[in-house]
């Protein structure tokens, strides 16, 4: 017979922290497209500093 526990409060409390993010990092249409300018700053300047493609593997 299967027996469903009680989540406890670490567990409970992940998963709020983890809807909490998702909904602060995608809510909005800003939030997702700054998001997405400051997740390619990183490629662009390795690619400007270095000349080299380093993330897709060009």
């Amino acid at each position: 017979m299967l027996v469903r526990r009680k989540p406890a409060a670490s567990e409970s409390s992940d998963v709020q922290i983890h809807s909490d993010l998702v909904e602060t990092l995608f809510g909005t249409a800003g939030s997702f497209f700054a998001g997405l300018l400051g997740g390619l700053i990183a490629p662009a300047l390795a690619w400007f500093l270095l000349g080299e493609c380093a993330f897709h593997g060009c």
